[in-house]
């Protein structure tokens, strides 16, 4: 994972899953599979895209209170990751797809 910032003792916010630390290298089903994004199959940790993990770790100080709901208030959900010449990138991480020169400012 890119980011993870912890709210409980051995409880994490975190970015998807990689199967190394190359950002090109998510495994999918932690992010829109069996394990994906918004799905219970953890002890507890949240997984979130990599631009709303990114925020937290960057803008949320420890002491930052944090509410934990049912469902999307909003009614968002994720995106399904797009192919991108057989890499596995998540589609919210801009860093990286503007590294590998998938998207231009």
């Amino acid at each position: 994972m890119q980011y993870a910032t912890r709210y409980e003792g051995r409880l994490y916010i975190h970015s998807p899953l990689y199967a190394t630390s190359d950002p090109t290298q998510m495994w999918p089903k932690y992010y829109n599979g069996d394990h994906g994004i918004g799905l219970e199959s953890t002890g507890g940790c949240l997984r979130m895209v990599t631009e709303a993990s990114k925020f937290i770790y960057e803008n949320c100080p420890e002491g930052t209170t944090l509410k934990i709901v049912n469902g999307s208030p909003l009614g968002t959900t994720s995106e399904d990751i797009p192919s991108r010449n057989g890499l596995r990138i998540d589609p919210t991480d801009y860093d990286t797809l503007r590294e590998k020169g998938y998207i231009t400012d």
